[in-house]
Parts: structure tokens; C-alpha cells; sequence
């Protein structure tokens, strides 16, 4: 018979930080003019050809890529920017950059414990030394 044991115990613990800007009024509406990349350059809004209600000749007019018409924002769209609230921030002005709106910085841990057994527990006849039934090997008559 034949028995293992081990044990093993992790602990962890991890941070989780988010940091987002969150969509102004005028960007829930479709008009991103103020809206610019880290560099400074206006934002550029792509509308794809999905469908003849959806096409940027319909949802831009007049070819300019920073706003949206209104009648290309779903209303699931429309629902789910409403749920959100609005920035309490204003953003960074002389830098035009946005102002961070929503941070939420939280740790967690977590531990376990693993404990092992394995017994082995061999059944019938064995071989080798030392196992088995002693056989009598005489000289002979």
C-alpha cells in the first residue's frame, strides 16, 4: 500500500483601476465637433454603408465627419447613453483634452487551499522478492 499527501495554499490579491471619459450631451446628439484625439486633431466619425437608412450620405450630410445625423442613432443607442449620467467635469480647456469623468479603483484577494490524497492498494497475487508463496526447492530424492 502505497500513500500521497500533498497540500497546497495560494493567496493573491490583484488591483483593478478604470479610468473613462464619459460622452457629453452634444456627443450623445451626434456633434463631436469638440471632441479631439490626445494630439489635438478633431475626431473623425466613419459611417459604414450598411444600408440606405444607414450610409454616410444619409447620417453625414454635406461630407463632414464629425457629427452624426440624428435619425442614424438608434434608440437602444439613445437608451443606453441615457443611463449613463453626464460628465460632472469639464474637461481640460487649454489642452483640449476631456477631463477623466468616471474613475473607479477597487483591490481584491482571493486564496485557496488544494489538499491531495492518493492511497494505492494493489489486490492478487504479487511478484518478485519478498512477495508471494515460498516454494521449497529441495535437493531431490
Amino acid at each position: 500500500m502505497v500513500l500521497f499527501r500533498g497540500m497546497e495554499r495560494v493567496a493573491r490579491e490583484f488591483a483593478v483601476r478604470c479610468v473613462l471619459d464619459r460622452a457629453t450631451k452634444d456627443e450623445r446628439a451626434g456633434n463631436f465637433s469638440g471632441a479631439t484625439y490626445n494630439d489635438g486633431q478633431p475626431v473623425q466619425v466613419l459611417v459604414p454603408n450598411v444600408s440606405p437608412a444607414i450610409n454616410p450620405t444619409v447620417c453625414q450630410p454635406g461630407g463632414t465627419t464629425n457629427s452624426i445625423a440624428a435619425s442614424c442613432i438608434s434608440p437602444a443607442a439613445t437608451a443606453l447613453l441615457n443611463s449613463i449620467p453626464l460628465p460632472n467635469i469639464m474637461p481640460n480647456v487649454p489642452r483640449r483634452l476631456p477631463a477623466r469623468n468616471f474613475h473607479y479603483v477597487n483591490s481584491a484577494e482571493s486564496s485557496s487551499d488544494t489538499v491531495i490524497l492518493r492511497l494505492i492498494k494493489h489486490f492478487g497475487q504479487a511478484s518478485g522478492p519478498g512477495s508471494g508463496a515460498v516454494l521449497d526447492r529441495g535437493r531431490g530424492p
